[in-house]
């Protein structure tokens, strides 16, 4: 299975739709989304936001090669932030 907490497995759909690692292309979609899609996205991060931070900024925060699902799930807080 994929190496991310258990209490975030719900948000895998979103960190493979959202989580697009590149900046400029994160952005864009963020951009581009349904002004009910971003807020409504934005409060599902909020909603996990504890879980999210433990993990983020956890032991694989110093790896040199994070796995995909952490670049992932990083890429998708921040296009979060970015909204």
């Amino acid at each position: 299975m994929i190496d991310i907490p258990d209490a975030l497995y719900p948000l895998i759909p979103y960190a493979r739709f959202w989580g697009i690692s590149d900046d400029w292309q994160r952005e864009q979609l963020a951009i581009k989304a349904p002004d009910c899609v971003r807020e409504s996205f934005k409060r599902l991060i909020e909603q996990n936001d504890d879980v999210l931070d433990d993990w983020l900024s956890g032991e694989e925060a110093l790896s040199a090669q994070p796995t995909d699902a952490y670049v992932a799930f990083s890429a998708m807080r921040m296009c979060a932030d970015f909204m």
